[in-house]
């Protein structure tokens, strides 16, 4: 081996892999916005859940975990453990987030017990993110419920109305199959976000694979008078295809400043 090559090793070994600094319960926040979704969480769980049914006169049997009865990471768990880490950047992979979960106050007030690698990477196919779609909604209705409005006063009377679509690319691990994209290794997921130009809160929101089209995302979303980039409507026809579909549907906005 060469000399320079054994100096580059050397670096790589003393600086590039360097272990990182340990986590210390001082450089976390947002505790409060974690114990709000907590109970946001709990009263979506509480809606969605099915009825119980009274025709049978027997004690029905205690439901089994989400996942099976040897599952010790809860939904709830998993997915405040989830926000926690996008709200503290500090912690910046997913190895980090379970170390987290080890320090006291975090097992207090995000997750109930410590998390370990298998169990957080296991769970993103076990609980049902349908959950957290509803918390958003409610959260975005809140905002439009408020009444303050941005913009020119003149445009009030389309308070509610004028909304803005388009989609964003997130990146995706390969091992992600049902994010199709470029290629088995660039993956992708889209997420068609239509957003409340006037309360500026968003107000519907779409995941898809990377290589859906947009304008058909858009068709599903339509409702109510709408601005889109150009590369949402590409093609006049498409909007003549909107108008066959939604009837006195009004004509949409072609900007491109919204690109």
């Amino acid at each position: 081996m060469s000399l320079d090559r054994t100096r580059r090793l050397c670096f790589a070994v003393c600086v590039g892999h360097s272990p990182k600094k340990p986590i210390d319960v001082k450089m976390l926040s947002s505790w409060n916005l974690i114990d709000d979704f907590r109970r946001r969480l709990a009263l979506v769980r509480t809606r969605l859940a099915p009825p119980e049914s009274s025709e049978s006169p027997e004690a029905p049997e205690a439901p089994e975990a989400r996942g099976g009865p040897e599952r010790k990471l809860l939904e709830e768990d998993y997915f405040s453990l989830l926000l926690f880490g996008l709200l503290n950047p500090v912690v910046d992979s997913m190895r980090g987030l379970c170390a987290a979960s080890h320090l006291g106050r975090v097992q207090q007030e995000i997750c109930s017990r410590p998390v370990s690698l298998g169990s957080f990477s296991e769970a993103q196919a076990v609980f049902d993110p349908d959950l957290l779609k509803e918390v958003f909604m409610e959260l975005t209705a809140e905002v439009c419920a408020g009444g303050a409005k941005w913009g020119d006063p003149r445009l009030a009377p389309l308070a509610g109305k004028l909304k803005a679509v388009d989609g964003t690319l997130l990146p995706a691990l390969p091992r992600m199959l049902w994010a199709l994209w470029q290629n088995d290794t660039n993956r992708a997921a889209k997420i068609h976000l239509k957003f409340d130009l006037l309360h500026q809160a968003p107000c519907e929101l779409k995941l898809t694979a990377g290589n859906i089209c947009e304008r058909k995302a858009l068709r599903a979303m339509l409702k109510k008078l709408t601005i889109t980039d150009s590369g949402t409507i590409r093609f006049y026809r498409d909007c003549w295809r909107m108008r066959r579909l939604f009837g006195n549907f009004p004509a949409s906005f072609h900007c491109s400043v919204f690109a």
